[in-house]
Parts: structure tokens; C-alpha cells; sequence
């Protein structure tokens, strides 16, 4: 067998099952353009033609070779679960054929996981939810990791090794924060993903809880300032409507209630998202703002999403973040304490004091500054937990107390402390 016939006997392929003219047919499934793209749910080519189907009317299978025999497992009916048992499949097959290597039996075959092909797996599972920024993070943290440690499998992966990299986060002189970051980072690769038991961690990080962080009317008025139609609204969703990045990218002129008034965050299964929490709610448009989207919606006919990527899709929330940052720059707004944020288009250094979430921040800020009550600000921002809201109460509580603060007399006669 030729080198090419062994890698194309070692390939893992996501088939769909449909049925064409009465019967039960296996075709490959279609992914979109573009690295790491999802699979088109229900899509397939029949007679050189693209044929969708509905959830009901197909189901997917992998196809792999071994023991020379071609195999099809059953996983299903969605796309993204099936794209992920995929991947599990494939590290399968590598992690046996290094063991093979290592003259292991065939149980310890099954044990025995690369961590290499775990960390492939834990950023293609980050790819598959969408979550841009935790894939690139991902991937630097289990790369970090294997050259701290040197180590290959997940079953020599130890309590001290652990501590190791953890000191080379320290030795970089990187924020507690930061630290805890990765650290947690590598915790869920390497307990999800490459099978190292709870008991050989050391205690979770711990750091401060640092106070909510909001965009300064100066910063805001700088950044619209310069950014172009496009940007503006992008941004404005995050920011008049409290929006988490995902929910901005996926946001849809189907989603407003021009007449009600109101915006509604709600799951896409087209797009394979779903809310945090799973939890619908409706967000009242700011008049100003509800213009602009009627404008906007004008100017684009027959589009779908209010902001779309380059390929039509959900726009990526990474590129959101280099836009912002660019938008920053461009209105010279760098805070000039991390070094240059960008060399061209690319990010060199990621500036804390732009970020999308912040945006967000914002909006809650604004809503207590304004009266609204804290039940109803935590029912617009999707909070699970009346706490999360409350920490902006607690931001609050100083820039509230001053003018009381202010207005008492130290040093007055009529003003005693004590017994």
C-alpha cells in the first residue's frame, strides 16, 4: 500500500445519512470556507448539486478505516457534536499509534493520551463553540506547558509538573490575574481533554476581585468619533444594549421589534449559537440608537446580520477586538503603559484598556447611574446571579458618597463622634 493510500485509510470523515428517492444514502458532509470551519448542517452534494436538509431528515456518522475494514459510527444528528466526536476519533487513532511506538499493550493503548493531541483537541473544541479568543488562548497555554515540562502524555503529568509551569508564569512577572488565567486554562485541558485526575491538582488560584471597569465619556466620544458607519454600530450594540461580544456578532435585524422598541438576544441554530444561561431577554433600544438601526437596515437589504464578516457569516469576535483596538489608535486613545498594540493589522501585545466586554460594563454602569433598579438592569444584561450586578452597586458607591462626603464639616462643634 502506498504512503498516500495509508493516510487516506487513516482519515476520519463526518458522513451525512439521507434519504434520496426512498432510499438511505452516506455523503460527506460540507464545512464552511476559511480554517477550522464548522460544518453546514444537513448539507450535501447530490449529483453535483448542494442539497440542505432539514434536523429531522438526516444523521451523522463517521466513517474510519481499521483493521483495513471501513467502519461508520452513529453520532447523531447535530453538526457540531459530530464534529467534535471527530476529533476525539482521530486522537484515538494517535495516541495508539504512538503507544505502538513505545511497545505498549493494547490496554495501555487505550490509557494513554499525547498531549499534543489532546491540546489539538481542546482548541478544536474552542473553535467548534465559536469562542475565537479562548482557542488563541488555548493554544499558547498547552504550547507553553509541553516546553516548560517536556513532557509528551497526559498520564506523566504530575502535581509538581503542574506547580512548574505555574512558576514560570510567576517568573514572567505577569499579573496574579493573568496567571490564574492560564493556570485555569491548563487545569481544563488537562482534566478534560488529555484524562489527568482531580487528585494531582494543587489548590485553584486565588486573587482579588477587582471592581467593574467602564469606557469614560471622553474615551467613548473619542473612539465614535473616528470610526466609520460600520464600526460604530458594531460597537453601539455592545454598548446601548449590553451585549456579550457573541451575542453582538450574531445579532440580527430579526431580532428588533422596531415597533415594540426592543432588541431580543435569542439562540441561532443556524449558526450553532446559543445564549449563555440558554436564557432569552429583551432589551429596550435607546430611541437614537433604534433610528440608527432602521437606517442601517435600509442601507442593507436582504442582509441578515446587522454586522457581518468579510465571508457573509458571523463576524469573529478576535476580529472585533483588532477593530476596536484599531478604532483606539486611529483616535489616539492607546494608553501607552503595554507597549504598542499593534505592528499592522496584528496584535503584538493585547491592551487591557480596550476591550469588548467593556462595553458591556458600560451599559450596566449606566443603566444604575440612571436609576433603573438592580432586578431590572440584571433581567437586561442576562445575569444569572443578582450578585454580578450588584458589584456594580458597589462601583457605584463611591462616586455616590462624595457630595455627602463632602458636605460634612470635620472640624464643626455640632459635629461630635463618639460616646
Amino acid at each position: 500500500m502506498s504512503e498516500n493510500q495509508e493516510v487516506r485509510k487513516r482519515k476520519v470523515t463526518v458522513m451525512i445519512r439521507v434519504k434520496v428517492d426512498g432510499e438511505w444514502i452516506r455523503k460527506p458532509a460540507l464545512y464552511r470556507e476559511g480554517k477550522g470551519g464548522k460544518i453546514r448542517a444537513g448539507c450535501v452534494m447530490i449529483d453535483g448539486k448542494e442539497k440542505a436538509y432539514g434536523v429531522d431528515e438526516c444523521n451523522y456518522e463517521l466513517r474510519y478505516y481499521e483493521g483495513g475494514a471501513k467502519h461508520f459510527e452513529a453520532v447523531g444528528k447535530n453538526a457540531t457534536e459530530a464534529n467534535a466526536q471527530r476529533v476525539i476519533r482521530i486522537n484515538q487513532t494517535h495516541a495508539r499509534e504512538e503507544a505502538k511506538k513505545s511497545g505498549l499493550s493494547v490496554e495501555e493503548e487505550k490509557l494513554r493520551v499525547t498531549l499534543k493531541g489532546s491540546a489539538a483537541e481542546y482548541i478544536e473544541d474552542c473553535d467548534l463553540r465559536d469562542a475565537t479568543r479562548a482557542s488563541y488562548d488555548a493554544g499558547m497555554v498547552t504550547a507553553e506547558f509541553m516546553e516548560v515540562t517536556g513532557l509528551k502524555y497526559g498520564d506523566e503529568v504530575t502535581r509538581k509538573s503542574i506547580l512548574v509551569y505555574r512558576k514560570s508564569l510567576r517568573d514572567q512577572d505577569l499579573k496574579p490575574r493573568t496567571v490564574k488565567n492560564k493556570d485555569g486554562r491548563v487545569r481544563l485541558w488537562l482534566k478534560k481533554f488529555a484524562g489527568v485526575k482531580e487528585e494531582i491538582f494543587p489548590a485553584i488560584l486565588k486573587c482579588g476581585k477587582k471592581l467593574p471597569t467602564v469606557y469614560t465619556s471622553a474615551r467613548l466620544r473619542g473612539l465614535f468619533a473616528v470610526a466609520d458607519p460600520y464600526e460604530k454600530v458594531a460597537f453601539e450594540l455592545l454598548l446601548k444594549l449590553g451585549l456579550r461580544a457573541r451575542e453582538g456578532c450574531h445579532a440580527e435585524f430579526s431580532d428588533i421589534s422596531f415597533e415594540g422598541k426592543f432588541f431580543r438576544v435569542q439562540n441561532k441554530p443556524k449558526y450553532n449559537f446559543e445564549i449563555k444561561d440558554h436564557e432569552e431577554r429583551d432589551i429596550p433600544i435607546p430611541d437614537d440608537f433604534l433610528a440608527t438601526l432602521w437606517a442601517w437596515k435600509e442601507l442593507h437589504p436582504g442582509q441578515s446580520l446587522i454586522v457581518p464578516g468579510e465571508d457573509g457569516g458571523p463576524l469573529d469576535r478576535f476580529v472585533l477586538l483588532q477593530m476596536l483596538k484599531a478604532v483606539a489608535n486611529r483616535a489616539g486613545l492607546a494608553c501607552g503603559k503595554c507597549g504598542p498594540c499593534h505592528r499592522g493589522r496584528h496584535i503584538v501585545k493585547p491592551c487591557a484598556e480596550f476591550t469588548l466586554h467593556r462595553f458591556r460594563r458600560t451599559f450596566v454602569t449606566g443603566l444604575l447611574l440612571s436609576g433603573v433598579d438592580v432586578a431590572t438592569v440584571q433581567a437586561y444584561a442576562g445575569h444569572a446571579d443578582l450578585v454580578t450586578t450588584m458589584l456594580y452597586l458597589r462601583a457605584l458607591s463611591a462616586r455616590a458618597g462624595q457630595p455627602a462626603v463632602s458636605a460634612i464639616d470635620w472640624e464643626s462643634e455640632d459635629f461630635v463622634i463618639g460616646l
